[in-house]
């Protein structure tokens, strides 16, 4: 019995931890989906 597996490589960041996915609603770079520490201060 064979099953298909994807398995997907989230990066991470300097701190080690999974980074998130972001995607900004406004500015230049409005829709553009990148990857993002959760430590980040804003």
């Amino acid at each position: 019995m064979s099953r298909d597996c994807y398995v997907l490589h989230v990066p991470r960041c300097n701190c080690n931890i999974e980074a998130d996915l972001r995607t900004p609603w406004s500015g230049r770079n409005s829709s553009r989906r990148f990857y993002g520490c959760r430590n980040y201060k804003r």
